[in-house]
């Protein structure tokens, strides 16, 4: 900028002369002091930078593992104490929960039509014997835990849980059927046992007219058989088998759980009651009749069966005992017992003890080439 240029910029302002004289000089006097740039570029020199913070001293908890996220959670679960913690807890309040899946083990919130997916797997008047899989009870377990997962969270602690969990539903499968009859103290029957095994776990389905007829149906299963010569599918005594279930379904199905395999299973006639009649026939007698098996009327035993050698027994019907319209000659009839007996004289109670009718049984056993025999 040249005088002339400044003094046509400040002539309505009225400076004077020397003003406009030392404002000019000022100025050539910067320009000539500052470096040539070129336009549109910084600048050449050194950059000005910000100078960097002081360093921050490590804290203690930076060199603590982090506390939050999944890892950490999977981390803390993996130390023995804590997994021995939490399970003492969660075991605290199983009793429930083990109480539903033992249910389950018992096939009790099972439709009918999974069990007995067609009428003709059960036909009138038939039996069936199963083995429950121990896969299907895992994964009806399985299924019923995952209705409580819904995070990663969860699915850890059950799987932390999980052994636990099948320990008590084993416990309650055993103890069930004595909590539904309201007695843990002796009422039913025990084998001793606190547990059970799931992959033992076997079954009975009866249709029969029986279940109807007779509520007082008694079954009984044996892990073994102690064979008579009389008997040849007598069981063990001793192997008794505690039932886990047995329930009717319907007027005319029952339904019999286990916890083991049996070997022999028998259904017997109700025992409440005293009844008065004839027998079936002998093994080695294919044709029906009216047979009466007489008991020793002595004193040294009084009321015993004899002995299988010296076995004594006569067919009502053949001896003409009955006639033709089914009636009984009772005269008749207590003279062949008194002769049979051996005995000098009948009175009314010898002949009501040999006139006591024995339940009857059915006995299903398990033969050595692998079917089954009734």
């Amino acid at each position: 900028m040249n005088l002339a240029q400044v003094r046509k910029s400040v002539a309505p302002r009225a400076i004077t002369q020397d003003a406009v004289r030392t404002l000019v000089t000022g100025l050539s006097d910067a320009q000539a002091s500052a470096p040539s740039t070129k336009r549109g570029k910084a600048p050449r020199g050194k950059k000005l930078r910000a100078a960097a913070p002081p360093p921050v001293p490590p804290s203690f908890f930076d060199s603590r593992p982090a506390l939050t996220g999944r890892l950490a959670v999977e981390r803390l679960l993996q130390r023995a104490p804590i997994r021995s913690m939490l399970k003492q807890q969660g075991e605290q309040g199983l009793d429930v929960l083990a109480d539903f899946l033992s249910e389950l083990y018992l096939l009790m919130h099972i439709p009918f039509g999974h069990l007995v997916p067609h009428p003709d797997l059960l036909p009138p008047e038939s039996v069936r014997f199963f083995h429950i899989n121990a896969n299907w009870l895992d994964a009806a377990l399985e299924g019923a835990l995952s209705i409580g997962i819904e995070s990663s969270k969860d699915s850890a602690y059950q799987k932390l849980m999980k052994e636990s969990i099948r320990a008590a539903v084993a416990k309650a499968t055993k103890q069930k059927r004595q909590a539904l009859a309201g007695t843990a103290d002796g009422l039913l029957r025990t084998d001793g046992q606190q547990t059970v095994d799931p992959s033992k776990m076997t079954g009975m389905l009866l249709r029969s007219a029986l279940v109807s007829g007779w509520r007082g149906l008694e079954v009984h299963a044996y892990t073994a058989i102690k064979p008579s010569p009389a008997d040849p599918a007598r069981p063990d005594l001793d192997s008794w088998i505690q039932p886990l279930r047995i329930d009717r379904l319907s007027n005319n199905v029952m339904l019999c759980v286990w916890g083991d395999v049996p070997a022999v299973v028998t259904i017997d006639e109700p025992h409440e009651g005293v009844a008065f009649g004839f027998e079936d026939p002998p093994r080695d007698v294919s044709s029906g009749g009216y047979y009466l098996y007489l008991r020793r009327l002595s004193a040294d035993g009084y009321g015993m069966p004899f002995e299988l050698k010296d076995r004594k027994y006569f067919d009502a019907k053949a001896k003409n005992l009955i006639d033709t319209n089914s009636q009984l000659d009772l005269p008749k009839l207590q003279e062949e017992i008194r002769k049979g007996a051996g005995a000098s004289t009948l009175n009314v109670r010898d002949f009501a003890l040999e006139m006591v009718r024995v339940p009857q049984q059915g006995v299903f056993a398990w033969k050595n080439d692998g079917g089954s025999r009734g």
